[in-house]
């Protein structure tokens, strides 16, 4: 069994950021995460993924964002049937924080002095607990 140095819950913006810090200093991190992706309230998807998975994942993913769809035309149900965003990213959240390096976090590597020779490892929650 691995031992951890420090164990950071949540693989968002601030746990990761957290994580590799950590690293940075020497310290043997762990961040878990209970969903299928990192980056917290900043993601993107695919829209193959709403076709794939339907109306209601996609419903429960906005209200883990604290976020609603109100209404839609075509309906979010008819655009997961007929794909109608395949091929699109969606993007949820908030991408202010890293715009193709470009954002609230652009200076982050500079600022700590280079993200170290440390390796943050994620584990899926899922996987963790098997």
């Amino acid at each position: 069994m691995k031992k951890w140095d420090v164990v950071v819950v949540g693989a968002g913006v601030g746990g990761l950021s957290a994580g590799a810090l950590l690293a940075k200093e020497g310290l043997k991190t762990l961040v878990m995460e209970k969903d299928d992706r990192v980056g917290g309230r900043a993601m993107s998807l695919r829209g193959e993924e709403l076709s794939e998975k339907g109306a209601g994942w996609y419903r429960r993913l906005l209200a883990g964002q604290y976020s609603y769809l109100a209404e839609s035309s075509p309906s979010l149900e008819k655009m997961a049937e007929e794909g109608t965003l395949d091929g699109y990213t969606l993007d949820l959240g908030y991408h202010g924080v890293s715009v193709a390096g470009e954002g609230y976090f652009a200076r982050l590597r500079e600022l700590i002095g280079g993200y170290g020779s440390r390796e943050v490892e994620i584990i899926p929650a899922e996987r963790k607990a098997g």
